[in-house]
Formats: C-alpha cells, structure tokens, sequence
C-alpha cells in the first residue's frame, strides 16, 4: 500500500461498515468504500454504465478481510480478501437522485421492454 493508504488503513477501527454501490443484480464484488456518498453515486451508474435496479450493500468486516486500501481517487477504497458473509442491500432509487442522460434513459427503455 502507499504510505497515505497505509495511515488510512491504520486509523480503521476493528470492525468496520462498508457501502458497495450497483445494480440489485450484481451486489457482489471485492471493492467497497466507507462512504456512502460514493456508493450511491456507483449505484446510480458510472462510466456510461446505468443500473436500473440501484441499490446500496452494506457489510460488516473485520479490518483483517481488507486486503488494501486506496485513497487517491478520494473513494476510500477497501479491497477485500474475499467476499463478506452478510451483506444487505437496500433500494438506492430514493437516494440516488439526478438527470439521466439521454443514453441511460434509452437503455432503461431498452431493458424494460
């Protein structure tokens, strides 16, 4: 880890709450953050991607399941060794809120159908 990831991952209490952002399907994955800022906007769609169904994870870990830490794309990223036993989602699309793109509202409309 870089030295600021490091302090990062060092001032981290025993057990932590993590947020993971995505469609409703597709909950599992080994990135999470400790802002729930974050993981609504990864809720909402990222990187022309748009999640029809948006949904906020939580899970509880111990620090020891984080394999790494990364703070320079201000995510407050943790990397899990594997996946959490318990995670639960809860339905983002009262809290993710904004203008679709023209592109997102097509795709919405094409996956409804």
């Amino acid at each position: 880890m870089e030295p600021e990831a490091r302090r990062f991952y060092d001032s981290l209490p025993p057990m932590i709450t993590l947020f993971r952002g995505g469609d409703r399907q597709s909950g599992k994955g080994l990135s999470w953050t400790l802002d729930i800022e974050t993981a609504k906007g990864f809720a909402q769609g990222h990187r022309g991607l748009f999640n029809p169904n948006p949904t906020i994870f939580t899970a509880r870990v111990r620090k020891s399941s984080i394999a790494f830490c990364c703070v320079d794309r201000e995510e407050s990223e943790c990397v899990l060794f594997r996946l959490p036993r318990k995670m639960a989602g809860e339905a983002a699309a009262d809290v993710v809120q904004g203008p679709r793109s023209r592109a997102s509202r097509r795709a919405a409309r094409g996956r409804e159908a």
